[in-house]
């Protein structure tokens, strides 16, 4: 099992990353796919009824897990309802999610020890789910905008999300149009193409998260061979497991 941390604290008070195309698949509750995430535990030392893996449907809906959801989507049935974000307090407990392309997204608080995991894809990026699920921490655990430190894993780059006029609905109802400029740009082609690190970091900033506490990779996984891109592979089943658990 091989996979890319993502450092936003000290050893043993986090533990984040997301895995390579080497690790196969991560599917939702199936069977066949088990082992992956057995192996997974392994590494990190978590038990499987210690993860919780979501149903995404790409809606600004933010599940807060507790020890009581431990297994979730993995070894018994899923959380009733579609999900693309998670928030808990618990030490130990492997928050899960699933990307492509789209942008996985961690917030940490160090301070009142609490962990969000994002999936930001356009249509969450439009809902502004990153800056909702610092709302709900915040509402939850007390968590103040400016103790938090936030990464981007990796995402289709602006280079490769080209999209036509219409995927481009939504995004005025909640950035500005200086905004919408610095992470869209119009191409040779008469179409557009999307930067979503620097959307997710403007929805952030916007929420009181310091820049200078926003990590993006610049990883592009379309460019990445290692790593799955629904636009370059368009295969359904592979998908890269991002995770993320408080020490």
């Amino acid at each position: 099992m091989r996979y890319q941390k993502i450092e936003l604290g000290d050893p043993g008070e986090i533990i984040a990353g997301y895995t390579a195309e080497c690790n196969g698949n991560w599917g939702n509750n199936e069977p066949e796919d088990l082992k992956n995430y057995e192996l997974l535990g392994d590494e990190l030392g978590i038990d499987t009824d210690r993860m919780i893996r979501i149903r995404q449907k790409h809606t600004d809906n933010i599940a807060c897990v507790t020890a009581a959801d431990g297994g979730a989507g993995i070894i018994r049935e899923s959380l009733e309802g579609f999900y693309d974000a998670m928030i808990t307090r618990e030490s130990g407990l492997l928050l899960c999610v699933v990307t492509a392309d789209c942008t996985p997204v961690w917030l940490y608080d160090p301070v009142k020890r609490a962990l969000a995991l994002i999936h930001s894809g356009r249509e969450g990026t439009k809902l502004k789910i990153a800056a909702k699920a610092l709302r709900l921490m915040q509402d939850r655990y007390g968590t103040k905008a400016q103790d938090i430190k936030a990464a981007m894993g990796p995402a289709l780059s602006k280079k490769h999300h080209e999209v036509q006029e219409k995927d481009l609905e939504g995004f005025d109802e909640y950035f500005s149009k200086e905004e919408q400029a610095r992470f869209i740009s119009t191409n040779e082609r008469g179409r557009f193409n999307i930067d979503m690190e620097t959307a997710i970091r403007i929805s952030l900033e916007r929420a009181g998260v310091e820049g200078r506490n926003i990590h993006a990779g610049g990883i592009c996984t379309y460019e990445s061979k290692d790593l799955y891109s629904w636009r370059r592979d368009h295969d359904p089943r592979k998908r890269i497991l991002s995770f993320g658990a408080l020490g």
